[in-house]
């Protein structure tokens, strides 16, 4: 191993190219240069002699890495400037959370088995990120009841000539998965709709209101494909809307289950709607929301608020049939929470079974 003299000799060596003979470059710095070496010569003498060189130079090269460093994320913009707060508080993170009851999801971060919108992502496939050549494709599985408007596409739509598409209302619109930064207007194709075609047709005859029941939903998001398709379960409704009388009751039968909606307003407009079913399951826990074309709907309770005849309730929101299974509820609200709404209907829907449901027929206010 070279001796700490060897290398200081060497170091001087090295350094005295360097000393230019111009006279910008003094012989004043020479003796400056040549008292700094020997100054270094004396300090061998202290305890150690063979540490200190060593740790200078290890702390200098690491000055020099991290001033080289320190520079890089300076321009790269990895390190914060003057003003700004590094504290986790002043931080602007932006969520979305992948659970159920929320519709939108980051395909980036979201894996196979999520539950987004109570509906389950079995399949996933993304490439880019937020710009034109962004492609999504997510399929999802379980029960939706979707509520919107079925139309042709006309007799001069090429491939698709013949078949319908189907506009959900705002209401079903936020129920369905969506991914972060999808801005398109929400529109669907059935692909099993041959299946219900004439009750399709009628529908689109008949004004377009549907009301179907989906298992899977599928989002496509390419360049050259971004037609979000569904499967039809069920269809249950293409019946005309009911209007209901400004005063007095009017009673809603159900398009799916067995039993009725009732629906009534008083001289103050106080609105009263309330659901007397049977054949329910005795022991399961249901919810009763009013759901809107315009919203996601009012979930009956809390149970103040609740008028039992039959049936009991627990946690504020659930709804236990009796023993027979017989289930009549109604709550009372101002009609204001429910204006803009369009079109309306009751659903009763068991905790953790989608296809356990009863949904009442379309009705609306008429002023």
């Amino acid at each position: 191993m070279n001796s700490v003299d060897d290398r200081l000799r060497d170091l001087k060596q090295h350094f005295d190219p360097y000393i230019s003979k111009d006279p910008v470059f003094t012989e004043k710095d020479k003796r400056l240069v040549r008292q700094k070496i020997a100054t270094a010569k004396r300090k061998k003498e202290a305890p150690y002699p063979a540490l200190f060189p060593k740790a200078a130079a290890w702390l200098t090269a690491c000055v020099f890495f991290l001033s080289i460093g320190g520079f890089a994320g300076y321009q790269l913009g990895l390190l914060q400037t003057e003003g700004q707060s590094s504290t986790p508080q002043d931080a602007v993170i932006e969520e979305v959370p992948i659970d159920a009851g929320r519709n939108i999801f980051d395909p980036d971060e979201a894996e196979a088995g999520d539950s987004v919108a109570a509906m389950i992502l079995s399949d996933l496939k993304s490439e880019g990120r937020h710009g034109a050549f962004q492609t999504v494709y997510a399929e999802f599985k379980g029960e939706k009841l979707l509520s919107g408007t079925v139309q042709s596409f006309g007799s001069s739509s090429g491939f698709l000539e013949g078949q319908f598409y189907f506009k959900p209302d705002a209401g079903t619109d936020a129920l369905l998965p969506r991914f972060k930064g999808d801005t398109r207007e929400s529109w669907i194709t059935f692909e099993n709709q041959e299946e219900f075609s004439d009750k399709i047709k009628m529908a689109a005859e008949e004004g377009g209101r549907i009301q179907v029941v989906i298992d899977a939903y599928t989002i496509r998001f390419a360049p050259s494909d971004s037609n979000n398709t569904a499967r039809i379960k069920s269809i249950v409704k293409n019946t005309p809307v009911i209007s209901i009388k400004q005063e007095g009751e009017t009673v809603v039968p159900m398009e799916k289950g067995k039993g009725k909606a009732f629906i009534s307003m008083d001289s103050t407009q106080k609105f009263t709607g309330g659901i007397s079913l049977e054949s329910l399951t005795p022991g399961r826990r249901y919810t009763v929301t009013l759901k809107s074309s315009a919203n996601a709907g009012v979930v009956f309770g809390p149970a103040e608020n609740i008028d039992i005849a039959e049936g009991s309730i627990e946690d504020d929101i659930y709804f236990i049939p009796d023993a027979d299974g017989r289930l009549e509820v109604s709550m009372e609200n101002p009609v204001r929470i429910i204006e803009g709404g369009g079109e309306y209907f009751l659903i009763v829907q068991a905790e953790g079974e989608m296809a356990d449901m009863s949904v009442s027929r379309l009705f609306e206010f008429k002023k």
